[in-house]
């Protein structure tokens, strides 16, 4: 499997503005032609996967975010990447987890700035095989020392978006990941990265848990 690997980083601020958050910027692609790494993943130390033959169009982006404001609770919010990774948000954070409903996203975003990954799907016909391995990559993710006692084992958050561009994305303060389908490594390679990089570390549960989308 060949893997060619690009990147980009800090977005001139005028083609953020002038240019689709759709457009991707390509870090990875998985293709069946070629095979410089070994089965196990060894050559390079990154062998992106895929689905059933099917390419993931791994992409990263850096954009780190030009606002850390807090604002009023369920006011709308515009950010700069899809998924959203960090800028302005609400004063309460998403509690760590695993959700089946869209939690707005300035509420994650606070959670990004504690050091959380948020991992976003948009499935729109159900994707059951593809969310039990994502949660069972989930847990199997090395436990969090800072959240021992907090009621979770790790910064990390699971949940739906339909206004995904893609399928799977994961998201960090100032770098957002895109795929169309789940590849391990390359999610498992962004998650050691970045996790626990935002502008605070902290772990501790929200004063509100949401088991509905508080905005609504």
């Amino acid at each position: 499997m060949r893997l060619r690997i690009s990147f980009v980083s800090n977005w001139a601020q005028t083609a953020r503005r002038t240019l689709p958050l759709a457009l991707p910027v390509l870090l990875a692609t998985c293709s069946e032609a070629g095979n410089d790494a070994t089965d196990d993943g060894s050559a390079g130390g990154f062998t992106p996967g895929g689905v059933a033959g099917r390419e993931c169009n791994v992409t990263v982006i850096e954009s780190p975010p030009d606002s850390q404001a807090h604002v009023t609770q369920c006011t709308p919010i515009t950010y700069s990447t899809n998924p959203p990774s960090g800028g302005p948000h609400y004063a309460i954070w998403a509690a760590y987890g695993s959700y089946d409903f869209p939690v707005p996203a300035g509420y994650l975003m606070h959670s990004l700035e504690h050091g959380a990954v948020v991992f976003w799907y948009n499935c729109p016909e159900g994707c059951a095989g593809e969310l039990a391995e994502v949660e069972a990559f989930i847990a199997a993710l090395p436990e969090d020392p800072l959240c021992a006692g907090m009621g979770a084992e790790r910064r990390t958050v699971l949940l739906p978006w339909p206004e995904l561009g893609s399928r799977w994305a994961a998201s960090t303060w100032g770098f957002a990941l895109t795929a169309d389908c789940f590849d391990p490594t390359a999610f498992r390679t962004f998650y050691d990265d970045h996790y626990g990089r935002g502008r605070e570390a902290l772990c501790a549960p929200p004063e509100q848990v949401f088991t509905a989308d508080p905005c609504l």
